[in-house]
């Protein structure tokens, strides 16, 4: 049986992706790492680990990265969208979508990855 330890993101700047996910997210900074042409920063959330890879010699693919998307749990979507208006993070809609008697909101990330935001299940 394998169990899933963590998911890798590329990002064009690893500091920007860091400030979105820690400051926008609430993510917490876990560890980092440089070797010779990558960067890597290790985040935590809820119990799930996102490694973010910043590779200096690779280039970025045109489109954003292949994952569907992340997604985050909050209390309250409603609630986080006008958090996310306030910080000027750009987003597809202004209402969240009826999801099995709860919310769920998709955004993007600085790289374009999707992003969403869902209240726990009933």
């Amino acid at each position: 049986m394998a169990f899933l330890t963590h998911l890798g993101l590329l990002v064009r700047n690893l500091e920007r992706s860091r400030d979105f996910y820690v400051d926008v997210l609430g993510c917490r900074e876990q560890r980092r790492l440089e070797r010779p042409g990558t960067r890597l920063l290790f985040l935590e959330s809820g119990g799930a680990t996102i490694e973010l890879v910043e590779k200096a010699d690779l280039p970025y693919p045109d489109e954003a990265c292949k994952t569907i998307h992340l997604a985050f749990e909050v209390l309250d979507v409603k609630a986080e969208i006008e958090i996310l208006k306030r910080r000027g993070i750009p987003l597809e809609s202004d209402e969240p979508i009826p999801f099995q008697g709860g919310h769920i909101f998709f955004f993007s990330g600085p790289d374009g990855e999707k992003i969403e935001l869902c209240e726990p299940l009933l």
